[in-house]
């Protein structure tokens, strides 16, 4: 069991990285929330819930290794989240749902997302005002 600070995404993410174990997946997660927190458990769970969803289909098309990071970290007034992720060479593909709705939750947080892919490794990071 993951051991973030919030009840909620605790139970999400065991989910999630059990999905992705039986998928063959190994995952990791470094990443304590702020107590208090002030972002709602359900904008939380859309952002780990969207981003481990398209983490774990990337790492489950690839042929060589399958690896998911999470991270967190506190910096002055907002928070960074960072989730990483294998995924098969070549071009991605386009940007659904899931991104869309996680940049919504970024922009009522007066906050960002940006994404970068480099190889086979690619990497979503949002930023979230905690103020």
């Amino acid at each position: 069991p993951c051991h973030t600070g919030n009840p909620a995404v605790d139970v999400l993410l065991g989910e999630k990285l059990g999905l992705a174990k039986a998928k063959g997946i190994a995952a990791e997660v470094s990443l304590v929330l702020p107590n208090p927190c002030r972002i709602d458990d359900f904008d939380l769970c859309v952002i780990f819930a969207n981003a481990l969803d398209n983490a774990i289909t990337a790492c489950h098309s690839c042929s060589g290794e399958k690896a998911l990071h999470i991270g967190g970290k506190q910096q002055g007034d907002f928070y960074m989240l960072t989730f990483e992720n294998t995924c098969p060479e070549g071009p991605l593909p386009p940007a659904g749902t899931g991104l869309s709705n996680i940049r919504t939750v970024a922009e009522k947080y007066h906050g960002a997302v940006q994404t970068e892919k480099t190889g086979g490794k690619f990497s979503l990071n949002i930023l979230l005002n905690i103020s």
